[in-house]
């Protein structure tokens, strides 16, 4: 029987096919083989491999795990700190905002009737004190973007003292009635005021200071304007140099090395000091010397002299100093330490003859004191403290003197007091942070 050719072809490409799948069996069979070999290799090292990735593991759990426990620390230590909402408070009246960044200074007219604050924006800001005018401000741009570090307020309760940073001048702006506004300024939808600046009485710094940071003025005074104003001075290292200024004409009167420390002056411009800066333990009380001019009611500016009155020992260091008042005549002082010490001096002695002040009364409080305030009406003030607390105080006097807290306000700043002020009456005082757009108002 002879072959059919077609079926010999058919045998041919049957095989070819049966060969073709062989082989792609055998292929997948090898790969998939492999590809397990491949991951057991990888899923059981060796023992020198092994040891050696256990101790990687080791070192990094170890470091690790400090990080976890720090966190969790922070995060204790926020909840136990954590900032409250001013409005929440019972003696909160009101805030002073409007800064584009954080305020640098306060200060409230010795009237009680203005507020002014002075930021990172480079403006100043004027604003009636009561919650009616909560909307209605006056307002300054300080030019060639500068910045205002201090300032104060003059006797006649419209004229703002300020220090400038970079240029280191002293300016002046008055708060001036409208011309031809007839509103009421009682009124809390009108405010017909403007804020004014005075350029013919701005002076430069620059030949008696280096750099300033405090303006003080003497507010007791309306016939004469006296601007003292504290800094580094290349002259005198080491120690802050106060100079006097005519106000008026820029004129140094004379200056003084207080020590460490920005200058204090009574508010019944008696005496000055320095207010410590946590690098002294001893205060030099300065007395600021007046003579009468014939036709003047009021006795004007003399002098500073060089050598300090009376002197404030005291064991720690001190942080800060103000003075204490009666009658609107200083005759104490009260003086606060970095270990939480709080001293109150009597300062009603001869000191023309070499009398020593007295100590009449001591307490201390388990926290770091940043800085104070007093009253000029009252005997009270207020102690900010390192955790962003303000604690009032009372004095009794008589014949065993005593301190009493009053009451406190907790942690409304977040990064803590910057400053404080109480007004003259002592019914209000002032607080702003170290970081933060609001000054805020509470009740005394």
């Amino acid at each position: 029987i002879k072959p059919n050719h077609k079926t010999k072809y058919k045998m041919v490409d049957f095989l070819g096919l049966l060969v073709a799948l062989i082989f792609m069996v055998a292929t997948i069979y090898y790969m998939t083989t492999k590809s397990k070999e491949s991951t057991a290799s990888r899923s059981i090292p060796s023992k020198e491999e092994g040891e050696e990735e256990t101790a990687k593991t080791r070192k990094t759990q170890s470091k690790k795990k400090p990080s976890n426990e720090k966190k969790k620390t922070t995060t204790k230590k926020q909840q136990q700190q954590r900032v409250l909402k001013p409005a929440a408070h019972e003696r909160y009246i009101r805030r002073f905002g409007g800064h584009a960044g954080d305020v640098l200074s306060m200060s409230v007219s010795p009237n009680g009737e203005w507020m002014a604050t002075t930021g990172v924006d480079g403006q100043l800001r004027v604003s009636r004190v009561e919650k009616e005018y909560n909307s209605l401000f006056l307002r300054a741009n300080i030019d060639n973007h500068d910045k205002i570090c201090a300032m104060s307020w003059e006797g006649d309760n419209r004229t703002i003292a300020c220090a400038l940073t970079r240029a280191e001048d002293v300016v002046f702006y008055r708060i001036k009635k409208k011309a031809g506004d007839q509103s009421s300024s009682t009124s809390p939808h009108s405010f017909p005021y403007e804020l004014v600046e005075l350029v013919k009485r701005r002076f430069s710094t620059s030949s008696k200071l280096d750099e300033v940071s405090e303006c003080v003025t003497d507010s007791s005074s309306t016939g004469f304007n006296l601007v003292l104003t504290s800094g580094d001075s290349s002259a005198k290292l080491k120690t802050k140099t106060v100079v006097a200024w005519d106000g008026k004409t820029g004129d140094a009167l004379g200056s003084v090395a207080i020590g460490s420390g920005d200058v204090r002056l009574s508010r019944d411009g008696k005496f000055l000091c320095t207010r410590g800066g946590g690098k002294t333990t001893e205060i030099k009380v300065f007395e600021v010397l007046k003579k009468k001019i014939k036709g003047e009611i009021e006795p004007r500016f003399d002098k500073i002299p060089t050598k300090s009155v009376m002197t404030l020992i005291v064991k720690a260091k001190v942080v800060d100093v103000d003075f204490w008042y009666t009658n609107g005549v200083c005759d104490k002082a009260i003086v606060c330490c970095v270990d939480g010490t709080i001293q109150i001096w009597n300062l009603d002695v001869e000191y023309r003859v070499k009398e020593d002040p007295k100590l009449l009364c001591t307490t201390k409080i388990d926290k770091k004191i940043m800085m104070i305030s007093s009253s000029f009406e009252k005997d009270r003030f207020v102690v900010a403290t390192n955790d962003a607390m303000l604690h009032v105080y009372s004095y009794s006097s008589g014949p065993n003197p005593s301190i009493s807290l009053d009451f406190t306000i907790e942690r409304f700043h977040s990064e803590g007091v910057g400053d404080v002020q109480f007004c003259k009456s002592g019914n209000f005082l002032y607080s702003r942070g170290v970081v933060g757009k609001d000054v805020f108002a509470w009740k005394a």
